[in-house]
């Protein structure tokens, strides 16, 4: 079930109260969505994330006409009526077994790295595991065993996805980057949900004059790299200190660059607003 918060949600135009919401949203099918961070009542990167839902409106053949001064208008009013100027919104479109196509605008729960997390990075593990649709972002039921290894407490903050091959594409619930001598690998975007912070931080590593090869990780090359970091709407940036017994500097100077612009790009998006994702 989708964990809802605030005291209500828009169902395409019209505002309803939360608990309306969770007793009669029931999709058909496979919805499609994206999770928006809301920083000082603005929706960051906005136009980004609805050209991304749009393009998985139109992998899955779901016909969808995104006027994005509409879409925010219906944001703007949802963060006042809900008194929340920062957080996080899920937008959710799909076929509704009651009204039919129906676009969903709810805020969720959220959870940020800590100032340690950021600091000394956070550890992840591996799961043999692949998307059968990558470039779609759609709603489904996470593997019970992605569940159990994450753990914001005492576990893994996040899962590395391996293909068949025995190569590393993407996290569970964002994107990762490797830095070897100050080179950024990253996986093609064919072989991955394209992130939009990751799409994001590629334009400012682009504006740095740095160099992005975009190529699968083997499973067996975790030791060549020196650097990990991971890249999400909720977490930003985020360095990574370990995966499994391998052990990585969350001090590199690049990935502390791409930290700080990123950084940089977020605050003049929100109006100075801290980063939230």
């Amino acid at each position: 079930m989708l964990e809802l918060i605030g005291k209500f949600g828009f169902v395409n135009d019209v505002l309803k109260p939360i608990d309306w919401i969770k007793q009669h949203f029931n999709f058909k099918g496979r919805p499609v969505y994206e999770v928006i961070s809301l920083i000082n009542a603005i929706p960051l990167f906005l136009d980004d994330h609805l050209e991304r839902l749009a393009q998985s409106c139109r992998i899955v053949g779901l016909d969808m006409e995104l006027e994005i001064s509409h879409i925010e208008q219906r944001i703007l009013i949802l963060a006042e009526k809900c008194t929340r100027s920062n957080g996080n919104l899920k937008i959710i479109f799909g076929e509704l077994e009651s009204i039919g196509k129906s676009l969903l605008i709810v805020f969720i729960p959220h959870y940020l790295p800590s100032t340690a997390q950021y600091k000394n990075g956070v550890p992840v593990t591996l799961l043999p595991m692949e998307r059968p649709n990558p470039n779609a972002k759609l709603i489904k039921e996470k593997p019970g065993e992605l569940n159990s290894l994450i753990d914001y407490v005492s576990g893994y903050y996040e899962v590395l996805m391996v293909n068949s091959r025995g190569y590393i594409t993407e996290g569970s619930r964002s994107n990762v980057f490797f830095i070897k001598d100050s080179v950024f690998y990253t996986s093609p975007s064919k072989a991955v949900l394209p992130g939009i912070t990751r799409k994001k931080v590629l334009e400012l590593i682009e504006d740095q004059g740095l160099e992005v090869r975009f190529q699968l990780i083997h499973k067996n090359r975790l030791s060549n790299f020196e650097s990990l970091f991971l890249t999400g709407t909720s977490p930003g940036v985020l360095p990574v200190k370990s995966v499994n017994d391998y052990l990585y500097n969350v001090h590199h100077p690049a990935l502390h660059k791409v930290m700080s612009e990123y950084g940089r790009m977020v605050h003049a998006s929100c109006g100075g607003g801290a980063a939230s994702g």
